[in-house]
């Protein structure tokens, strides 16, 4: 005969403690994980922040990132400070002290947030990004301003360190952490690499493209494309490239000089009335070189003869720069791209202010176009007479753009989507201002990536 196994029996009190600690526990994590849904840092255990200056081409930006380590020991941003000051550094020329001094307003809008007591356990980078590199008074001048700010930071009662967190960003470094900050707000860190997303950023004077590839990729990368980035989350090996002087601004130069003009001389991208000449100090170009370009007030302006001499610029450079194929542009060695194409800065923009991408509802909302909408604009803004460019693109001119530059600039972008970066007419795109996380509108930049990064060189605890 079988017998069932007996139960010890259970007091009422034993079993009731039980019940009350699961449900404590139970409440415990789901209110945790709800707080840090929604960013309440009633829930955190600690604070830590991390300042980073952006000294731009046109102006200066602050960002202060608040950290915050929750009772599992993650540590998440749970808030951005953003405040933005203009002219940038270079409009400074010569003037060191001046240009320093133009970051007092800054420094004091970031110690309002960061309270005196984590002052010195806040690094506060500062990072001019192409416009001082590219600055018309030279390496010697960008420097005197570097040293300036240099003291200026280490007497503000940051980090001790902060000192060392002044300088003139590289190109790849600025891509880097751009891609880095990029996936971090979409929370594609820590995934494979197949799961993030590849990062274009196009500035004034320079442009960027970041996106992860495979570890073969970089056994057989010549020198200085593949770097392997060290995130908190895991590691991975990154084609990076900057192209320094191909940005929206400094590109003008080298579309005047080896783009293919008119029979009678005048540039296919500028409408009539346009004159741009350059003798002295040109932005984009070395030191004692200029340039000079008209529009045709008989031909006027045109999408195929514009783009012609954009994509010749293009095979310019690769014709005298390429050492090893297969090349993108600029003489730049490449690699095929296989995860989704975001974009940020002029091209989210003029994107927006040309009709070729959709107003985003909210500064957060990702909205997607194609590079085949950006060739649709860029034909209409070429065709367009110029005296009608103002009332056919009024998002730009309420912009304070120059809609005189819009079918150079329009076609230019299209031809580094797709010539330069690889994209076909019909990929789609998807444009970056901010990206919500946590309840927070963050603004999809690099800044954060450094903000992370000096953070950790700050402590000891990540390493980049």
């Amino acid at each position: 005969m079988a017998f069932a196994p007996t139960r010890a029996a259970s007091s009422p009190r034993s079993l009731t403690t039980l019940v009350v600690f699961i449900v404590v526990i139970a409440l415990t994590v789901t209110f945790t994980l709800w707080s840090d849904a929604v960013g309440f840092a009633s829930t955190r255990t600690s604070k830590r922040f991390s300042i980073v200056l952006d000294a731009g081409s046109t102006g200066s930006r602050v960002h202060v990132f608040t950290f915050q380590t929750d009772y599992f020991g993650r540590e998440r941003l749970h808030s951005e400070y953003f405040h933005a000051i203009e002219p940038g550094l270079k409009s400074y020329g010569s003037s060191a002290d001046a240009a320093s001094a133009s970051l007092d307003e800054l420094i004091s809008r970031a110690k309002s947030v960061v309270p005196e007591r984590a002052r010195s356990a806040t690094p506060f980078s500062v990072r001019a990004t192409a416009g001082l590199r590219l600055m018309p008074e030279g390496q010697d001048a960008a420097d005197a301003i570097m040293d300036s700010v240099r003291a200026k930071i280490a007497r503000a009662g940051f980090h001790p360190q902060s000192e060392t967190f002044v300088s003139i960003m590289d190109g790849v470094d600025e891509g880097a952490h751009g891609w880095v900050a990029t996936n971090y707000l979409l929370e594609r860190l820590g995934k494979s690499p197949e799961s993030t997303v590849a990062v274009i950023d196009l500035g004034g004077g320079s442009t960027q493209i970041a996106y992860a590839v495979g570890s073969a990729i970089m056994d057989k990368a010549p020198s200085g494309y593949v770097r392997k980035i060290q995130t908190p989350f895991s590691a991975y090996n990154a084609y990076i490239h900057s192209f320094k002087g191909y940005g929206l601004v400094a590109v003008r130069a080298k579309l005047y000089r080896f783009g293919k003009r008119d029979e009678d001389g005048t540039h296919p991208c500028l409408p009539g009335s346009v004159q741009d000449t350059c003798t002295k100090d040109c932005y984009g170009l070395e030191p004692g070189e200029t340039y000079e370009a008209k529009g045709s007030a008989t031909l006027g302006t045109d999408f195929k003869r514009c783009l012609a001499a954009v994509i010749e610029t293009f095979k310019e450079d690769n014709r005298t720069k390429c050492g090893r194929g297969p090349c993108s542009f600029a003489g730049a060695w490449t690699t095929p791209r296989k995860t989704p194409l975001y974009v940020m800065s002029y091209i989210v923009e003029r994107g927006v202010q040309a009709g070729a991408a959709p107003h985003p509802k909210t500064p957060s909302t990702i909205v997607s176009t194609t590079a085949g909408a950006f060739k649709t604009a860029a034909s209409h803004a070429c065709v367009t007479p110029q005296a009608k460019l103002a009332s056919e693109f009024p998002l730009a001119v309420a912009a304070k753009v120059d809609v005189d530059y819009l079918c150079l600039e329009l076609t230019y972008i299209y031809a580094l989507l797709t010539t330069g970066y690889g994209a076909s007419d019909t990929e789609a795109i998807h444009m970056l201002d901010k990206i919500r996380y946590k309840n927070q509108d963050v603004e999809a930049s690099w800044a954060l990536g450094d903000g992370i990064a000096t953070l950790g060189a700050a402590t000891r605890s990540y390493h980049w």
